[in-house]
C-alpha cells in the first residue's frame, strides 16, 4: 500500500511539471537571451575574405585583424567571442567596428582611447557602447550607430602569435547594452545659424548645426557649450558649406585657422575636413588665434580615407570637436573669424 502512495504522488508531481510547463507564465522568464552569430569568419584584409581554418599566424607586427558576420538584426548586450592566441599576447578588441545601413558600410572609431590587455584565449565580452564607439569616420546618416546593423569590428596586435577564432554568440539579445543616458539640459534651440567663412580675399557663408549645445550671438562669433552626453562629454560645432559657396583648397592652401576663446588658455582640438571624405586634423592651441596645418597637423593615427586621411580638395564642410575638459574645463567656447589660408 505504501508503494502505490509513492507512486501516486510521482504521478501527480509529473503532471505538476507538465502543467506548469505548457501554462507559460508559471515560468520564470529568462534574464538572459543568447544566440549564436551566424556565418562568422576571421580575415587578415578589412573587408577581405575568410582565412583557412579562422586562423592567422602574425609576423608583422603590430597588425589589425578583422572578424565579420551576419547582423543580428536586433538589439543586444555584447558580443562574446571564442578564440585562443599562442602565445598569448597583448591586444586591443574593437579597435573600430563596421555598420551596414541599405547596402552602404560605414565604420566607427573607438573613443576615447583604446584598451589593450593581455590575452591568451577567450571567451572575450564586447561592449558596443554608442559612448565607446562615438567617432564616425565614414559620414554615417546616424549620429549614433545601431548595434542591430553591426557586421564586424576590428582587432589591434601588437605581437607575433597565432590567433585563430573559434566562435561568436550574441549575449542578451534584445534587452540593449545599457540604459540610455538622461537628456543634458540644451541651453541653446536647436536650430541651425549662418555663419561667415575667409577663403584668403574672399567670405561665403555657411551653415553651423544646431544640436541644442551651440549658437551663433549677434556679433556673429560662434558659441559652444559643453555637452555631458556627447562621448560622456565633449564640445562640439559642425558646419555645412553649401555647393555654391564650396571652395577648392587642393592649391594655394596650406591651413584651417580659427580664433577662439573660453576658460583656458590652451586645449587640444580634432578639426574634420570634409573634402567630402575627412581629413582629420589634430593639435593643442592657445587661445587667440590657432592654425591648423593640413600637413603638419595630420595625425599619423589618422592614415586612409575612412580613418581621416583623405586628400585635400573641395571643402564641404568641417567639424570642430574637443573633449580635453582637463585644459578647456566645461565653460562656453567662444569661436571666431574661421576661414582657410
Amino acid at each position: 500500500m505504501k508503494k502505490n502512495y509513492l507512486w501516486l504522488a510521482a504521478l501527480f508531481a509529473a503532471l505538476a511539471l507538465v502543467f506548469s510547463a505548457c501554462g507559460g507564465d508559471t515560468l520564470p522568464p529568462d534574464d538572459k537571451q543568447d544566440e549564436p552569430a551566424k556565418n562568422w569568419y576571421l580575415s587578415a584584409e578589412e573587408g577581405g575574405s575568410k582565412v583557412a581554418n579562422n586562423a592567422i599566424t602574425i609576423t608583422e607586427v603590430p597588425t589589425e585583424i578583422y572578424v565579420y558576420f551576419d547582423p543580428l538584426g536586433k538589439d543586444f548586450q555584447k558580443l562574446k567571442m571564442d578564440f585562443t592566441a599562442t602565445p598569448g599576447v597583448n591586444m586591443t578588441i574593437g579597435t573600430a567596428l563596421y555598420e551596414e545601413i541599405d547596402e552602404e558600410t560605414y565604420t566607427w572609431g573607438f573613443s576615447p582611447a583604446w584598451e589593450t590587455d593581455y590575452h591568451e584565449s577567450g571567451p572575450f565580452d564586447i561592449d558596443f557602447a554608442a559612448s565607446r564607439f562615438a567617432s564616425n569616420w565614414s559620414s554615417s546618416p546616424n549620429s549614433t550607430f545601431s548595434k542591430a546593423n553591426i557586421y564586424g569590428f576590428c582587432i589591434n596586435i601588437a605581437a607575433e602569435t597565432t590567433f585563430v577564432l573559434t566562435g561568436l554568440t550574441f549575449i542578451g539579445v534584445g534587452k540593449g547594452s545599457e540604459p540610455p543616458e538622461p537628456p543634458g539640459e540644451a541651453p541653446y534651440a536647436k536650430e541651425d545659424k549662418s555663419i561667415q567663412l575667409s577663403f584668403k580675399t574672399d567670405t561665403k557663408t555657411a551653415t553651423l548645426k544646431g544640436t541644442g549645445f551651440n549658437t551663433v550671438g549677434t556679433d556673429g562669433k560662434m558659441k559652444i557649450d559643453w555637452n555631458p552626453n556627447d562621448e560622456g562629454g565633449a564640445f562640439r560645432a559642425k558646419v555645412e558649406i553649401a555647393t555654391a559657396d564650396q571652395v577648392d583648397l587642393s592649391s594655394g592652401y596650406s591651413k584651417f585657422k580659427m580664433n577662439w576663446s573660453g576658460t583656458a588658455t590652451n586645449g587640444s582640438f580634432n578639426i574634420s575636413l570634409y573634402f567630402p571624405d575627412n581629413r582629420m586634423l589634430s593639435k593643442t592651441v592657445s587661445s587667440g588665434a590657432a592654425e591648423f596645418s593640413f600637413t603638419a597637423d595630420h595625425p599619423s593615427w589618422a592614415a586612409g580615407t575612412e580613418w581621416g586621411g583623405a586628400a585635400v580638395g573641395t571643402i564641404t564642410g568641417f567639424e570642430i570637436f574637443s573633449d580635453d575638459d582637463d585644459s578647456l574645463g566645461t565653460g562656453t567656447l567662444v569661436i571666431s573669424d574661421i576661414g582657410f589660408e
